[in-house]
Order: structure tokens, then C-alpha cells, then sequence
């Protein structure tokens, strides 16, 4: 932190900032340096970390990866740390898995660096038409610096700050709050024990979704990474509350939702074993609504455009958020390719462009939300066979098509 935003290309007038350094960002970065850009990479964290929970990279992502990846054997060692899900052709890995393969790519290629501990907080790009200058400020210091690019990528997540500078809605509360994080060894005579040769495993009662109609239902799911990490687990609680203050421990929520005392002999387990500061961190899950007209794409203006979930984060029901922000990247820089330099030449010219994206990627996009949005409806109220809503064999096979 602290050193200013300088790319170590020799050719910044082709300069691209891209805001936010988790996947939807660093693979945009790639597929951009793949083009010749210089991608100048800020992040608001400062270091980065081994947390999260399990990570399905569904067929799709896999294709768009393997377009966006420099070396052709980085996907393949990726997989071979995943666990390869039959059912959903998806491979299971640790969030921090997928980040990390990306994050190698990036730190192997000359064109693309990554600043940490670095926030966007202003953009203007109607003062000097010929790019857009960005005003990134070092979270430490608080010191404000002055950059030029002809784009600024907003891949800042679900709580997006490029969003709220241009003026769009931001996130929406799904009404659902959620605990995530890793255990990362499972002793030996744990209570837990038995559920490490069980996968991808959730816990529910009868009665936590009897008392559902009053109290609001929840879910308990563990993935199970033993195969290929000795005893490693991770665990998602989920709770149909809103409003959990930051802090609350889930302890608090599911000795009422799940009064079986089986369950909350394993819900102790976890929190013994589990991370304090994970379980004291409660996730309110938001989704980015989408406009009802997508015909000028997703709110992108000017020299500014948004991909994954800055754009149009969804309800986590099948580990397909990320293979929407691949796909982003993809189409992106496809489109970037196939025109001719001087599309960014103008601020006019580059917000066809950005509108071009965005509305080629609002109908896909679209319906894969919805589907998203209906399945986790529908698995909190247990009805599985609304479940099936949108998943189809050909639905299915047109999503693992990709792009």
C-alpha cells in the first residue's frame, strides 16, 4: 500500500483500471491483457486471505476459463484440486482456490498489476472526453491519486461503490442472512466425523420448517473437501432473518430453528471447530435486481462498464454467479477484439460499446438469474419440485453451453 498506481507496461494510453480484485476482476484482467492492454488492478483489501467457503465451478465457467487463461495447463491443475461433482458436472474447490489460480496468471503477466488496499471513489469522464480519470484513494493514507484510462471495469462486487458514483440502485436484500467459513480439521471422534465421506451434505428438521411459517426457515450445508484435504470441511448457515447485527453469533438464531438436540449437537461441533471471526460475521445475501429493459444493457455509461456481480449479482443456488463473471469477461473481450481501435477513441464511441456488452449479455444473463432466484425460493420452503423450475435438460444443456 502506499505506492502509486503505475502499470509496468510501456504503453499507458492503453491503460484499463479495473475496480475490485476478487474473480470477476483478475479474470477480466487477463482476457484484457491478452489484447495488449495495460490493466492496472485495485483492490480494497490489503492481503489476501484464506477464507471463504466451497466454490462450484460449473461447466460453463470452465469454458469461459479456458478462453481467458495465458497457460493452457492452468485450468487443468485447477481442477485437479476441486472435487468433481457427477450430478451438476461441476468441480468443488475452496473459494481461495479459485481466486488463487487466477491471481497466479496475473502476477505471471507483464502487462497487469495488482495494487492492494486501493478504493475508487471518483470517476469523470466528460471533462476530458478522450478517457476517463479515476480517483483512487490509498485506504491507509487516506492519500488520493489521479489516473487516465479508456475504461474503467466496475468488478467490485455485490457492494459495488462504482455503482453508487453513477448512480445506480444498489444491492438489494434477498431477505436472508448467512454464516460461512472453514473448518479445517476435523479431529479424530468428532461428532462430525461420520459426515466427512458424505459430500456436499445439508441439515435440515422437520421441525425448524414447521416452525418456518413463524420464524423464518434454515438451512445447514457442509461441503466436504476430505478427498483431497485431509479432514478439511466448510460450512454455509443459512437463515431466512433479516437484520442481524454484525457480531451476532448463529447460536443465537438456530437453538430456535433447529431444536432437534441431534442438530445442535452438531451445530456445537462447528462452533468449537469453526473460525470466531466467521461466526460472528453475518452475511446479509443481496442480489443486484436487473432492469426490466435490458435493450441498453445493465446501467454501464459512458467509459464505465460492469461485469459479475456489480453487475448482476444472483441467489447462490448452483455456484453459477462466477460463471456468469467469467462469462463477462468473455464476451467483454471478445467485443473488444473484434472492433477496431478507435471504438475507446471517444466517450461516445466506447459507451456504444459498453451498451453492446451489456445488452448482448442481458437476456442470458437474465433468465439465469430468475432460475437462480426461483430455486432458492423454493429450497428454503422445501419444495423440491419447484426446485426444477427453469432446469430443464434443454435449460440445463443451453447454461452449460456457455458463451
Amino acid at each position: 500500500m502506499g505506492e502509486p498506481v503505475a502499470p509496468r507496461a510501456s504503453t499507458p494510453s492503453k491503460r484499463i483500471i479495473i475496480a475490485g480484485g476478487g474473480l470477476a476482476g483478475l479474470s477480466t484482467s487477463l482476457g484484457l491483457a491478452k489484447l495488449g492492454y495495460a490493466v492496472s488492478v485495485v483492490e480494497c483489501r490489503n492481503e489476501w486471505l484464506q477464507q471463504g467457503s466451497a466454490f462450484g465451478l460449473a461447466t460453463n465457467g470452465r469454458k469461459a476459463l479456458k478462453e481467458l487463461f495465458h497457460s493452457p495447463s492452468s485450468l487443468e491443475k485447477l481442477l485437479e484440486k476441486g472435487i468433481y461433482i457427477e450430478a451438476f458436472d461441476s468441480y468443488m474447490m475452496l473459494w481461495y482456490m479459485m481466486r488463487d489460480a487466477l491471481l497466479e496468471e496475473v502476477q505471471l503477466c507483464p502487462l497487469i498489476d495488482v495494487h492492494l488496499g486501493k478504493t475508487v471513489e471518483g470517476i469523470d469522464d466528460t471533462t476530458d472526453t478522450s478517457h476517463v480519470k479515476v480517483t483512487v484513494r490509498d485506504v491507509e493514507s487516506g492519500k488520493m491519486e489521479k489516473l487516465n484510462a479508456l475504461l474503467l471495469v466496475a468488478a467490485d462486487g455485490v457492494y459495488s461503490n462504482i455503482r453508487t458514483l453513477i448512480g445506480l440502485e444498489s444491492a438489494k436484500y434477498a431477505t436472508k442472512t448467512k454464516w460461512r467459513g472453514t473448518i479445517p480439521y476435523v479431529p479424530e471422534g468428532s461428532i462430525l466425523e461420520p459426515l466427512l465421506d458424505q459430500g456436499i451434505m445439508p441439515l435440515e428438521s422437520d421441525e425448524s420448517f414447521v416452525k418456518a411459517t413463524a420464524d423464518g426457515a434454515c438451512h445447514v450445508t457442509f461441503f466436504n473437501f476430505h478427498p483431497k484435504i485431509n479432514r478439511k470441511m466448510t460450512y454455509v448457515l443459512n437463515c431466512s432473518q433479516i437484520d442481524i447485527p454484525l457480531g451476532t453469533h448463529p447460536r443465537e438464531i438456530f437453538q430456535r430453528l433447529l431444536p432437534n438436540p441431534e442438530h445442535q449437537l452438531i451445530m456445537e461441533e462447528i462452533y468449537k471447530l469453526g473460525d470466531e471471526r466467521e461466526l460472528t460475521y453475518p452475511l446479509p445475501i443481496v442480489v443486484v435486481e436487473l432492469p426490466a429493459d435490458g435493450r441498453k444493457g445493465w446501467g454501464g455509461k459512458g467509459r464505465v462498464v460492469l461485469v459479475g456481480d456489480a453487475a448482476h449479482a444472483m441467489r447462490p443456488a448452483s455456484g453459477l454467479g462466477g460463471a456468469m463473471a467469467f462469462e463477462d469477461a468473455v464476451v467483454l473481450c471478445r467485443m473488444l477484439k473484434d472492433t477496431t481501435s478507435s471504438c475507446l477513441d471517444s466517450r461516445d464511441s466506447t459507451e456504444r460499446l459498453v451498451q453492446k456488452f451489456e445488452s448482448c449479455r442481458f437476456d442470458r444473463v437474465k433468465a439465469i438469474w430468475d432460475d437462480q432466484w426461483e430455486r432458492s425460493e423454493a429450497s428454503y420452503k422445501r419444495d423440491w419440485n419447484a426446485k426444477q423450475i427453469g432446469m430443464s435438460d434443454e435449460f440445463s444443456a443451453w447454461v452449460k453451453k456457455g458463451v
